[in-house]
């Protein structure tokens, strides 16, 4: 790139940023420039600056000075993202926020830890080990990805079956808005879980500076079981059994013959897959639990079960596991890794279809996929200086998404969007779906300067949601499409066991003839149901496959529990959602697949909005082998809208149709929004 000169979006603001800073932390130098224009994907783009952030006391005021200037700014640390997160697209500065890597406490009586975003993984792991204690998510990159990073692409790991990804683990975050205001949010304040939202954005409606995160006490008793296949469809048959009587594992992990091969793991002759099981527990019930696990893989064809016999053993064969997609990096000068969340029951047809794809483009690649949750991970290692294979490549990694998107999956689980998959955004979800998302950047980050150009596609939608899937809610689609032409407002209610509308007003909305359990999938353990039904009734009828909701049966409606937030985690086992916006379009996200972080995670930002952005109308909830066990109830309680809330709500209800009371009358509302 030498010294070409070319126009600097940061040069007007040089000055200030400077004098802030300090000159030596105001980097313009080709050589940094070029060393922050790419991270882990194919994307390469050239910032106008770096500015290195000496602690998170100074960052609002950077933000202040870059908004002035209509500066784009891009939160970068590590940059080990795979999909180009991380590079200045639109030019601009990238904030280097290495500085801010300390872990400010550890509490192990609370069983938190608050961090610094540019904390790696593994360090925390280490640092709280002496407690006993364990931070949950532990992707494969633990080793030197962020906590940050993690966080803001909800990134998961061999441990997200039973512990849930990054996104189960956030108790609060201080963020820094795009304007430049520093605010602290948790996923328990009352109403709209905001903070989920934008910690999990991927830097485009905020910057995190700290987290609070969840710390779980370490087992007391722990099993490794490695059971050998012939084929893939044994292994995922294994898996389903499994979980089926009951197991939940702390990992079920698969890798194929070629991943092996790349990580030099020795395998008998006849295998196509290794299942790694794995079990932990505060009780000595995990040997009891392995037996059964291995009985269970026998009985599916494992041909060859082994325990590994002691911790070094164990350590050795994770070390394997966790470094598949850089010992397959070696064998060419570029990697792409892609991550597809798929139900559990069509991963086996899915993982020769995407087979059938690397020999159809003659690509090397090989899959390591957490069994466990449905998540696969093709890597594809090629070379970037033949333009014939990259062009190979390409063709490959957009017949896997499109594969993926109709099997009924997401084309990320845990990796996020950023450049490398935003054109991919637009076979998953219609232009309804994707007008919202554009409407919360637009309302959070009117500017656009917040990494910028990042997870929405550019271009309109390809994917269009059938009729068959809205029928159901069709009379309500009506009549809420009447309401808005006429600007009539609306009380949203479930069962009405808890706002106590007046029932003869015509102006209430109630879901209780959406009363329709729609799907029952014991093999992903997957319930769809119509958000009026009751969740008494619901938990019967799922009692007699012997599946079990996750929170325990109140009284109320399955969708009025999840709006008013009674539960704080029930967001985390909700994988789907349907629901109506004022206007009357209707929205259909999500699936059944454990983990997603394709685009904004609306589902969660609805979890407690009592009605007042959307109308849900039917639920896709995780359900357990075993009956929940007991938790902490929320009071239902009408929550004051906060600053950010109120800004949302005019990006989902800009005539404040819904749930009015809860923002107040119309002149009110103009003036808060």
């Amino acid at each position: 790139m030498g010294n070409m000169k070319h126009f600097s979006k940061f040069s007007p603001a040089k000055a200030e940023i400077t004098r802030l800073l300090g000159a030596a932390r105001v980097r313009t130098d080709n050589v940094s420039l070029m060393l922050n224009s790419f991270d882990y994907s194919p994307c390469k783009s050239m910032p106008d600056a770096v500015l290195d952030i000496p602690n998170a006391d100074i960052l609002p005021e950077v933000i202040k000075i870059l908004n002035k200037f209509n500066v784009p700014f891009v939160p970068r640390s590590a940059g080990t993202n795979h999909d180009g997160c991380v590079i200045a697209l639109k030019g601009g500065v990238i904030l280097n926020l290495t500085a801010l890597n300390k872990i400010i406490l550890i509490d192990s009586a609370k069983e938190y830890a608050v961090v610094e975003p540019a904390v790696v993984n593994q360090v925390l792991q280490n640092a709280v080990e002496p407690f006993d204690f364990f931070y949950a998510p532990d992707p494969a990159s633990m080793a030197f990805s962020t906590l940050g990073g993690n966080a803001s692409l909800n990134a998961g790991g061999a441990k997200t079956l039973k512990y849930g990804s990054t996104a189960a683990n956030i108790i609060a975050a201080e963020i820094i808005t795009p304007q430049g205001d520093l605010i602290k949010l948790s996923k328990n304040d009352a109403g709209p879980d905001i903070m989920s939202l934008i910690v999990r954005s991927e830097g485009t409606l905020g910057i995190i500076v700290k987290l609070w995160l969840k710390l779980t006490p370490k087992a007391k008793s722990l099993k490794t079981v490695l059971a050998y296949f012939k084929t893939i469809d044994d292994t995922m048959r294994a898996v389903r059994d499994i979980i089926a009587v009951g197991i939940l594992p702390s990992a079920l992990e698969a890798m194929d013959k070629t991943t092996m091969e790349a990580t030099q793991t020795p395998y008998p002759g006849g295998m196509e897959a290794l299942l790694i099981c794995e079990f932990d527990g505060q009780k000595n019930n995990t040997a009891s639990e392995a037996a059964k696990s291995a009985e269970i893989c026998k009985k599916n064809n494992a041909f060859k079960i082994e325990t590994a016999s002691d911790e070094d053993e164990r350590g050795a064969l994770w070390a394997k596991r966790k470094s598949a997609a850089a010992s397959f990096a070696k064998t060419a000068p570029n990697l792409i890794s892609l991550d597809c969340a798929l139900p559990r029951e069509i991963l086996p047809d899915t993982i020769i279809k995407i087979r059938e794809i690397f020999k159809k483009y003659g690509v090397r690649a090989g899959m390591v996929f957490h069994a466990g949750d449905g998540n696969v991970h093709p890597n594809i290692a090629y070379d970037e200086t033949n333009l014939y294979e990259s062009d190979l490549v390409k063709k490959a990694v957009k017949e896997i998404h499109v594969l993926s998107v109709r099997a009924g999956g997401s084309i990320s689980a845990e990796h996020g969007i950023g450049v490398e998959k935003r054109a991919a955004m637009s076979l998953m979800y219609d232009e309804n779906a994707l007008n919202i998302m554009r409407k919360i950047k637009n309302a959070l980050d009117p500017k656009y300067l917040s990494n910028p150009d990042k997870v929405l596609p550019l271009a309109g939608a390809n994917f269009v949601l059938s009729d068959d899937s809205r029928r159901y809610a069709q009379d309500l689609i009506e009549r809420v499409k009447k309401n808005f032409r006429l600007a009539r407002r609306a009380t949203i209610t479930g069962l009405n066991g808890k706002l106590k509308a007046k029932a003869n007003d015509k102006n209430v909305i109630s879901l209780s003839s959406l009363n329709q359990i729609l799907d029952i999938d014991k093999i992903n353990y997957t319930v769809t149901a119509q958000a009026g039904i009751s969740l008494k009734n619901l938990a019967a009828q799922l009692a007699m496959h012997k599946m079990y909701l996750p929170i325990q049966a109140e009284h109320g409606s399955a969708g009025g529990v999840f709006a008013s937030k009674t539960f704080d985690c029930f967001a985390d086992y909700v994988s789907g959602l349907d629901f109506i916006l004022p206007d009357g379009s209707f929205i259909s996200i999500g699936g059944k697949y454990v983990k997603n972080s394709a685009g904004y995670d609306i589902i969660r930002l609805l979890h407690g909005s009592m009605g007042a952005y959307a109308l849900i109308t039917a639920l896709t909830i995780r359900t357990s082998a075993l009956p929940a066990p007991k938790m902490k109830r929320n009071a239902f309680k009408i929550f004051a809208p906060s600053p950010i809330g109120k800004v949302l709500k005019r990006s989902f209800d800009e005539k404040n149709l819904f749930n009015a009371f809860i923002f107040g009358d119309n002149d009110e509302f103009d003036r808060r929004a």
